[in-house]
């Protein structure tokens, strides 16, 4: 609930925490931001780690795809009443068309064309995430690990505008 007095814009959730943590977080979050009289954080549910594939849930003795994990966690971050959720592109179209716009897709692991995936598993282009639909994407190492971060962080806004 602390993050309501920062005027944070978005928070993340871990959905393995449950609903019970989940649930208790959105309740705490809307009580105080009401009493502050401020714009509440968009609440997001992480689901997969995007670093993560079927064989790492595998070891660590998840029955399901990441796919129909995805979903499920998805469905308990609404249940909750979070606003959103973190996946990866991969699962995003199913998300999207499941919810459609009532909930927010986040998805990281986004690598502009000539990039490798580096340590994710599962990774679109900007251009590809924008045909998606994805509401917000995370860029990491594209930009932190160039050599003029502006110039790089440019870039991307440009392919996904070439796509308008």
């Amino acid at each position: 609930a602390a993050v309501a007095k920062l005027g944070v814009r978005m928070v993340t959730l871990h959905t393995l925490g449950g609903y019970n943590m989940l649930h208790k977080s959105v309740e705490k979050v809307k009580e105080t931001s009401t009493g502050l009289d401020v714009q509440p954080p968009l609440l997001l549910g992480v689901t997969i780690l995007t670093s993560l594939d079927e064989s790492d849930l595998e070891e660590m003795g998840f029955r399901l795809k990441v796919q129909d994990t995805v979903i499920r966690l998805a469905d308990l971050a609404v249940r909750a009443g979070l606003d959103g959720i973190v996946c990866s592109a991969q699962e995003a179209s199913v998300i999207k068309a499941k919810y459609r716009d009532s909930l927010i897709v986040v998805t990281p692991g986004i690598r502009p064309a000539g990039w490798g995936p580096g340590d994710q598993k599962r990774v679109v282009t900007p251009a590809e995430a924008m045909k998606m639909g994805i509401d917000y994407i995370v860029v990491g190492r594209p930009i932190t690990e160039a050599r003029d971060r502006l110039a790089a962080g440019r870039a991307i806004l440009e392919e996904m505008r070439g796509l308008s």
